[in-house]
C-alpha cells in the first residue's frame, strides 16, 4: 500500500512539474535586450522562438532565456563578441527587409490563383494540351493587354501560374470538385446509367469489302478470271449484306441522337424502321432474291454476274426476322400506355394508377399556368419542374423518361477520348481530363481556392 502511495505521489509531482514547465513555455516572451546576444524572434505555432540574426538559426521556444542565448552566441559566433548593439540592429533590419521582399515575391493575389483555375477549366473543356496556357494563351493575353491598356497592367498577368504541371493539377482539382458535386446530386434521386462500347464496325466491314473488290480487279488483270478459286463467294455475299444493314442501322442511330431524347419521342422512328425491315424481307422473298434494297450486295452480284444463292437468301431473311424481333422486344407496341406523359391535359389515368397518382393527374389540367409551362418546357423539363407540387405522378413520369433512348452521351465521350488521347499524348491518364471535358456542371471555384496557397508564376 505504501509503495502504491509513493508511486502515486511521484506521478503527481511529475504532472505538477510538467504543468509548471508548460506554464513557463506559455508565458515566455522575447525581450528586446536579447538583441545584445544577436537574437530576434519569429512566431511559429503560436510561439515566439529565438532566431539568430547572424546564422539565421531558429532555436526551440524553451531557449528563450538569456543564458541559453548567450551560450549559442559565444559558442558559434565568438568573433562577434565585441560588436556593438547597433551592428545587430542593422542585421535585424536587413533580415526583415529580405523577409518582406521574399514574401512579396512569392505572394500571388487570390485573383491570379482564380484566373489559373478558370483558364485550366477552359483548356480541359476544349480538350487542348496543357502547354497551350504558357506557350500561347499567356503571351497572347499579355500582347493584347499591353496594346489595349498598358505595359504595367500586362505585367500583372505574369503572376498567373500557368505551367504545364500547374494546369494539370488544376484540372485534377476541378475534376474532383465536379465529381463531388455529381455524387451529391445523385443522392436520394432517380437516375439512369448509360454504357456502350467504342466500336466502328461499319467502316471496318466496308474496308474489307473494298479490299475484296481491289483483289478481284488485280486477279482479273493477271488473267485469273475464276474468282471462286481464291475466295468463298458465300462469305463475300454475307459481308456485302452486313455492310448494307449496318449502314442502315447507322442512319437510324444518327436520326435518334440528341441530348434530351427519350423513348416516347423516338418511338415513331423506330416503328418506321421495323416496317422497313418487313419491306426488305418481303422484297427478297417475293421477288426471288432481288437485292435492290441493299446497294453493296446488289453491286457485288451485278459486277460478277451472279444470282443470290438460295442458302444466302434464307440466311439474310432469317437475320432480318431476328433483327425485327429484337427491335419489337426493346420497343414494344404497348408504348401507348405512356400517352398521358406526352399529353397530361387530355389523356385519362390508367387502371394501374394509385388513387394519389390519379388525383394529381386530374389536378394538372385544371391549372392554367401549367399549360403555358408545358408548351415552353421539354417533356423531361416539365415533369421535373412540377415534382415538388405533384410528386407521385411526376416521379412516375420521370421513371419512364429517364432510361436513355440513345447512346448520344457515350458517343460524345468517345469523341472526347479520341481528341484527348492523341499520338502526342498517348500516355495521358484521361479519367479526370475527360470528366471536366464533357461535364455540364460548373466548378465551385470558391471551394477550390479555400485552403490553397498562392505561389509565384511557374
Amino acid at each position: 500500500m505504501e509503495k502504491f502511495l509513493n508511486i502515486k505521489s511521484t506521478t503527481k509531482r511529475l504532472n505538477e512539474d510538467n504543468n509548471k514547465e508548460e506554464n513557463k513555455r506559455k508565458f515566455r516572451k522575447y525581450d528586446d535586450n536579447y538583441l545584445d546576444f544577436g537574437f530576434t524572434y519569429i512566431k511559429m505555432d503560436n510561439e515566439e522562438r529565438p532566431k539568430c540574426v547572424i546564422c539565421l538559426k531558429v532555436l526551440a521556444a524553451d531557449s528563450m532565456i538569456p543564458n541559453k542565448l548567450k551560450r549559442h552566441f559565444e559558442t558559434n559566433h565568438g568573433s562577434f563578441i565585441n560588436k556593438k548593439r547597433d551592428y545587430f540592429v542593422r542585421q535585424r533590419e536587413q533580415l526583415e527587409k529580405q523577409s518582406t521582399s521574399f514574401i512579396k515575391q512569392i505572394s500571388v493575389p487570390t485573383k491570379a490563383l482564380l484566373a489559373s483555375y478558370k483558364l485550366a477549366f477552359r483548356i480541359a473543356q476544349s480538350k487542348k494540351p496543357h502547354t497551350i496556357a504558357e506557350e500561347l494563351i499567356l503571351p497572347s493575353a499579355i500582347d493584347m493587354v499591353s496594346t489595349m491598356i498598358g505595359e504595367s497592367t500586362a505585367n500583372q498577368l505574369k503572376n498567373v501560374p500557368l505551367s504545364n504541371n500547374t494546369i494539370s493539377r488544376r484540372i485534377h482539382d476541378i475534376s474532383d470538385n465536379i465529381n463531388e458535386q455529381f455524387i451529391n446530386k445523385l443522392r436520394n434521386k432517380n437516375f439512369a446509367i448509360q454504357l456502350d462500347e467504342a466500336t466502328d464496325t461499319y467502316n471496318v466491314l466496308v474496308r474489307v469489302f473494298e479490299l475484296r473488290q481491289e483483289l478481284n480487279t488485280y486477279l482479273s488483270e493477271e488473267g485469273h478470271n475464276d474468282f471462286n478459286k481464291f475466295i468463298d463467294i458465300d462469305f463475300v455475299i454475307k459481308l456485302a449484306y452486313l455492310c448494307d444493314i449496318i449502314e442502315k442501322l447507322n442512319i437510324l442511330n444518327t436520326s435518334l441522337q440528341g441530348k434530351e431524347t427519350h423513348i416516347l419521342q423516338l418511338y415513331d422512328k423506330v416503328v418506321a424502321f421495323i416496317k422497313k425491315i418487313e419491306l426488305w424481307q418481303r422484297k427478297l422473298t417475293k421477288e426471288n432474291g432481288k437485292t435492290t434494297c441493299f446497294s453493296f450486295l446488289k453491286s457485288f452480284l451485278e459486277d460478277n454476274d451472279l444470282e443470290l444463292p438460295m442458302n444466302s437468301l434464307k440466311k439474310i431473311s432469317d437475320h432480318l426476322m431476328t433483327l425485327k424481333n429484337h427491335f419489337e422486344k426493346y420497343f414494344p407496341d404497348d408504348i401507348v400506355q405512356y400517352n398521358w406523359i406526352k399529353d397530361p391535359f387530355s389523356e385519362k389515368p390508367l387502371s394501374n394508377f394509385t388513387t394519389t397518382e390519379e388525383e394529381q393527374l386530374i389536378d394538372i389540367p385544371s391549372d392554367s399556368s401549367l399549360r403555358m409551362k408545358f408548351s415552353s418546357f421539354s417533356l423531361l423539363g416539365f415533369w421535373n419542374s412540377i415534382k415538388d407540387e405533384y410528386p407521385e405522378i411526376s416521379n412516375k413520369a420521370l421513371r419512364a423518361l429517364l432510361p436513355f433512348a440513345t447512346s448520344y452521351l457515350c458517343e460524345a465521350g468517345f469523341s472526347a477520348v479520341a481528341v484527348l488521347k492523341s499520338k502526342y499524348r498517348s500516355r495521358l491518364n484521361i479519367e479526370k481530363e475527360m470528366r471536366v471535358a464533357v461535364t455540364t456542371l460548373l466548378p465551385n471555384f470558391e471551394e477550390l481556392l479555400n485552403g490553397k496557397q498562392a505561389h509565384c508564376s511557374h
